[in-house]
């Protein structure tokens, strides 16, 4: 599978919910509004598997992607 990236304040790797909050200031979030996005987020990822199976994609395709949607291990969902 290729990779793909996005910066986050400069880095593209090991992304946590440190980095976001430091660049919220950027899109004019405060804190608290930008906890509340990431939060937001979190749960509607925390329900791909069940709207993968339910629009037809394969067992073997959700595995394949699985490691760079894998919650229980996402930086972000770890508050500072």
């Amino acid at each position: 599978m290729r990779g793909h990236a996005t910066a986050i304040g400069g880095r593209v790797s090991n992304v946590g919910i440190e980095d976001l909050l430091a660049v919220r200031s950027q899109f004019g979030l405060l804190t608290e509004a930008a906890r509340g996005i990431v939060d937001e987020v979190a749960v509607a990822l925390g329900t791909w598997r069940e709207v993968a199976r339910d629009t037809g994609i394969s067992r073997a395709e959700q595995d394949r992607v699985a490691p760079v949607i894998a919650l229980p291990t996402t930086p972000v969902l770890r508050r500072p």
